[in-house]
Order: structure tokens, then C-alpha cells, then sequence
């Protein structure tokens, strides 16, 4: 009769051998998850930076509405008081 590779081994053995398999596989998958986790996180930390620009260009683009309404309502009304608030949201968007 001929025998297979595992019936060299005894049950110790073959547990053995299986945990350490295992143990191993995991071990690779942790460190491959952890490289890829640091790789995500630089990318994502550049992003922060892009949303803190286009959040800071829509606040310039409210400023800028907020000046031509003011203006707007200076130039329909006849009233000074609407250049103050123009300046105002002009200074805010420099």
C-alpha cells in the first residue's frame, strides 16, 4: 500500500504544522493590511488639504454674491449704508 504525505506525520504534528500555516498567513495578510493602511492615509491627509482650498474658495464665492447684492441694493435704493457691508465681505474674501 502506498503511503500519502500526510500518514508520515502524526496528529501532533499535522496540528502543528496547520497553526503554524495559518499563524503565517495571518502574519503576511496583518503587515500587507498595514502598509496599504499607511499608503490610504498619506493619500487621504492630501485630500484634507484640497477640501480646505475649495472650502475656502466657496466662502470667496459667498463674499463676492454678498458684495454685488450689496451693491446692487446701493445702486436701486440711493442708500450709502450698503457699501460698508460691501467692504466688509470684500475684506472677508482677501
Amino acid at each position: 500500500m502506498k503511503k500519502t504525505l500526510l500518514s508520515k506525520f502524526n496528529i501532533k504534528q499535522i496540528l502543528v504544522i496547520g497553526f503554524s500555516v495559518t499563524l503565517f498567513i495571518m502574519s503576511v495578510h496583518i503587515v500587507v493590511s498595514y502598509f496599504k493602511f499607511t499608503s490610504i492615509e498619506n493619500k487621504v491627509s492630501g485630500f484634507e488639504h484640497i477640501v480646505d482650498k475649495v472650502i475656502t474658495l466657496e466662502e470667496i464665492k459667498t463674499d463676492i454674491v454678498q458684495i454685488q447684492q450689496f451693491l446692487t441694493d446701493v445702486s436701486a435704493t440711493g442708500e450709502d449704508d450698503g457699501f460698508e457691508m460691501a467692504q466688509k465681505h470684500y475684506n472677508s474674501a482677501l
